[in-house]
């Protein structure tokens, strides 16, 4: 039967609106006239009326037919603008701490050319997002398009940044330390830091192939390694990448830190914390964020400060040997506590938490993709009885709901 009602539906969005339902009967023109009027009135359609699909709705309608989603009016769409980018100049190869690739993998192996350049050379430019057009709804107003990305351009050591550009202010190699600030370094290639070269003090880029032996200590701008040793001290400006592993070592960095993996180690890191396959025994302290890059990456027995969030398959933890997770409250060693805004931290385990683990955190987005172990987490507001601030505590429970006799907290 055909419904006896007739109206004007506007899309959420408001780029488009049709008409739907019928009178039930044959109309006349002019009873038809005036309804069809009167809806497009009401419903405040001023912009996009398409003459042809009226004039086909005022067919249908007066032979007694019923329509359904008869589009009468079509609004504009918001055109997107154009993402900021670094235009480069040099060839860069890869940045410091690696090359991560989209499905977060990083090749460790991949070190790339780190580059010579002269004096005065230009090494990238900023290229400004440029904004999209304005759209148009159905009812006469503006649809704003989405705003387009920004991008930083940052000049780092040896370079300065001229207009949107970053030039170079003498000659060496050209890093990109972190995303967006480029750096000019010397460098200092050893075969290795131990008793033939000793503690080396050098300002520039340190390569030292096999390493940092046992003991010895490293000061410089940014470092480039093949593994750390137990009781190695490395401090540096910028970024380290180590390409096997950091065992038994304390590293402070101004920037990022990456490593196949991390056992008994102590980092202190302003940027982000990238390890391949596993955290083990170790405090981490990162400005960035911590994030395994493996598919079986785990974290065990460890405690992570992250100011920006942690990405991670497994988080394992045992009563002899805890792990606690601190989201947005990480404090590089004596610095002050980086300001937080509220929502940016987060938790992503794509495989197994083991029960009896405690993060502690912001109150932000918490994503547990559960696959072969069975928990759940609670999010609890605790209150400092000394400061009176409030705190947010994520515990992971074991599968009934109920907390083990185990967990910390």
């Amino acid at each position: 039967m055909t419904p006896a009602f007739l109206r004007v539906v506007i899309a959420p969005d408001g780029l488009s609106a049709w008409l739907e339902g019928g009178l039930g009967r044959p109309a006349k023109p002019a009873e038809l006239k005036d309804l069809l009027a009167k809806l497009i009135r009401q419903a405040g359609l001023v912009s996009g009326l398409r003459a042809e699909a009226i004039k086909e709705a005022f067919r249908r309608l007066a032979q007694g037919e019923a329509l359904a989603r008869h589009f009468i009016a079509l609004g504009r769409p918001p055109q997107p603008g154009q993402d900021g980018r670094v235009q480069y100049h040099v060839n860069l190869g890869q940045r410091l701490v690696g090359r991560v690739f989209e499905s977060g993998h990083m090749d460790f192996r991949d070190r790339g050319d780190l580059p010579v350049v002269q004096e005065g050379q230009k090494l990238a430019t900023l290229i400004e997002p440029v904004p999209g057009q304005p759209g148009l709804s159905v009812r006469g107003k503006p649809i704003e398009p989405a705003k387009p990305a920004r991008v930083t351009l940052k000049a780092g050591k040896n370079t300065s940044r001229e207009g949107q550009d970053v030039v170079a202010r003498k000659e060496g190699l050209v890093v990109e330390v972190q995303p967006g600030r480029l750096a000019v370094l010397d460098l200092l290639k050893l075969p290795e830091v131990g008793f033939e070269s000793g503690n080396v003090t050098f300002p520039g880029l340190v390569s030292a192939g096999g390493g940092v032996r046992e003991g010895f200590k490293v000061k410089a701008e940014a470092l480039v390694a093949g593994t750390l040793e137990n009781n190695a001290e490395v401090e540096v400006d910028e970024s380290v990448r180590v390409q096997t592993g950091i065992m038994g070592a304390r590293v402070q960095a101004g920037a990022s830190v990456s490593a196949q993996l991390v056992r008994k180690s102590h980092i202190s890191a302003q940027g982000d914390v990238i390890v391949g396959s596993e955290i083990v025994d170790s405090t981490i302290i990162a400005g960035g964020r911590v994030r395994l890059t493996s598919p079986g990456g785990r974290i065990v027995g460890s405690r992570i400060e992250a100011l920006m969030g942690v990405e991670t398959t497994n988080l394992l933890s045992a009563p002899r040997s805890p792990t606690h997770i601190v989201l947005g409250k990480a404090k590089p060693d004596g610095g002050e506590a980086l300001k937080v805004e509220p929502g940016r931290a987060g938790l992503t385990v794509r495989g197994e938490a083991q029960a009896g683990l405690t993060i502690e955190g912001l109150k932000s987005r918490l994503v547990l993709e559960r696959s072969e172990s069975s928990f759940t987490a609670r999010e609890m507001k605790r209150v400092d009885p000394k400061t009176g601030l409030e705190r947010w505590v994520v515990a992971i429970l074991d599968a009934s709901g109920s907390r083990p006799k185990d967990s910390p907290g």
